[in-house]
């Protein structure tokens, strides 16, 4: 029997609630990489983007990551946001595990946003708004209008929506009865 399990990291755990005081400079740190693949206008945006998120979810950080394109256009570095987003299922508040990255058409275009589940969660069959890939697909995304859509507002849709629609699973007794192998008769 699955029991909905979204990450067994209640709120109040070891979480970060108050902002980096750092953040700003590794920010600046990160985006000061010349392998980005964003213009100088562009890196300034995402600065001030991933400012007011990683202000406002703590619990993110930044990093970059190579992303490389399945069709003939290559690879490129960009910058990233993981860790988790809080949400709220059944009055307990848990951490769902995402990475949110910022493709070379960053802010013009949405960001991609997958989950990013520990080996003991699974991505519930035939989620509404996340593949079995787990590609999160939210109305949000979908309707991502620059300027105005952001980050912040991103991540509270996916916490309102996850909230919801939990799309992660445990089996807390994947085999309560293991044969090791062995054939019973």
């Amino acid at each position: 029997m699955d029991v909905p399990l979204i990450m067994d990291v209640p709120l109040t755990m070891d979480v970060p609630t108050e902002p980096n005081t750092k953040t700003p400079q590794i920010l600046s740190s990160i985006l000061s990489q010349s392998s980005l693949c964003y213009s100088e206008d562009t890196k300034f945006l995402i600065r001030d983007h991933l400012l007011s998120l990683l202000t406002n979810y703590p619990t993110l950080k930044p990093g970059t990551n190579t992303m490389i394109y399945k069709i003939s256009l290559g690879a490129f570095n960009i910058v990233q946001a993981d860790s988790t987003i809080p949400m709220t299922y059944k009055a307990v508040t848990y951490h769902t595990p995402i990475v949110i990255s910022l493709l070379e058409s960053y802010p013009r275009h949405p960001p991609l946003v997958y989950l990013n589940p520990p080996p003991y969660l699974k991505i519930k069959l035939h989620h509404p708004y996340v593949s079995s890939s787990s590609l999160v697909i939210v109305p949000y995304l979908q309707n991502w209008i620059y300027p105005t859509s952001n980050l912040v507002d991103l991540a509270l849709d996916l916490s309102l929506t996850f909230g919801r629609e939990p799309p992660l699973f445990s089996n807390p007794n994947p085999n309560p009865n293991p044969t090791r192998g062995c054939i019973i008769m």
